[in-house]
């Protein structure tokens, strides 16, 4: 799960939520509750449309954001 998150998170688009709920049989939001969070209040992440994305401001953060998934 860490992996697939750290992995999506570097697209374009994003984690698909549907695609990691179908996947792994838990909603993103549960697994990494605190995570996105803290990420979502640092404005590093974003949720739109189903997807999990780096924001302009996390794209220069996203080592910050991967260390918090493994």
């Amino acid at each position: 799960m860490d992996e697939f998150a750290m992995l999506q998170l570097r697209k374009i688009y994003g984690i698909n939520k549907a695609e990691f709920k179908e996947r792994f049989g838990i909603a993103i939001e549960k697994r990494y509750s605190e995570i996105l969070k803290k990420h979502k209040d640092n404005g590093f992440i974003e949720e739109d449309d189903g997807f999990i994305r780096f924001t302009i401001k996390g794209l220069d953060m996203a080592n910050l954001v991967f260390e918090d998934f493994v």
